[in-house]
């Protein structure tokens, strides 16, 4: 999918009132841009994700659309739109690759990589890993992020709603909503929240991030190690927290 070659990102500035979105799986043959949009398939406080097929070359693929009610807000799409521009920069098979954005009738849209599976939130609510399962999924998140990091990319918002598994197995970073340019081209990207605190998920963030410290590849890998010690034990690592090898010897 990465390595297909990807339609050319139209960028419209319609101006027009949000138009209804989809609110139920049989909003077959709605449009927006040059996909047709078919099932639901998630949804979140963002907006919702639809399962959706190229209307020319037949390619399918995620499309998320942002909720209306959040469309006229700027610092929303803002986040939209920057999840968009750190994903085009990323082409790594353990990161989910983007292949489309655009705006239609006023609703802000981005057309991903289906990836078949589900995140590992789901994953440990359902089936816990294996140990050889989850040290496979783990080096691929630790192949992705190097690559984001790399071409100066920091998430900033690993958590395992963001970390999707494959059927087989395979791991896939997923949401740059939050992500940030750090490095010689740094730029503040995110912005702080309405409450003025640090935008984030706090059991999942480095202590530096809470005191205001700029992310960088080392925050977003303190976030991975937590996700891993709570994907072999269940239990997050807050506290006095018992070690890993007592609970997993193996």
């Amino acid at each position: 999918m990465a390595d297909e070659l990807d339609p050319p990102v139209r960028s419209t500035t319609d101006a027009s009132p949000p138009a209804r979105t989809p609110t139920s799986p049989g909003s077959s043959g709605m449009r927006l841009g040059d996909w047709l949009l078919g099932d639901e398939i998630g949804h979140g406080a963002m907006g919702v994700v639809y399962r959706a097929r190229h209307a020319t070359n037949g390619r399918v693929a995620a499309v998320k659309v942002l909720s209306p009610h959040l469309a006229a807000e700027e610092r929303f799409v803002e986040r939209f739109e920057r999840e968009a521009q750190a994903m085009r920069a990323l082409t790594h098979a353990s990161i989910v690759a983007i292949f489309d954005q655009g705006v239609t009738d006023g609703l802000p849209w981005l057309a991903m990589e289906l990836v078949e599976g589900m995140n590992l939130r789901e994953r440990m609510r359902t089936k816990r890993l294996g140990d050889e399962q989850l040290v496979r999924f783990a080096i691929g998140v630790c192949q992705g992020l190097p690559h984001a990091h790399a071409q100066g990319v920091v998430h900033s918002d690993i958590k395992p709603e963001n970390l999707l598994v494959e059927t087989w197995g395979k791991a896939k970073i997923a949401d740059f909503g939050l992500a940030r340019l750090f490095g010689d081209r740094w730029v503040e990207l995110s912005r702080l929240s309405a409450s003025g605190g640090t935008v984030g998920t706090p059991f999942y963030m480095a202590p530096e991030l809470l005191k205001s410290h700029s992310p960088d590849a080392r925050t977003d890998l303190y976030s991975l190690g937590v996700v891993l010690y709570e994907a072999l034990t269940g239990d997050l690592p807050l506290g006095r927290f018992r070690r890993l090898r007592e609970l997993r010897p193996s």
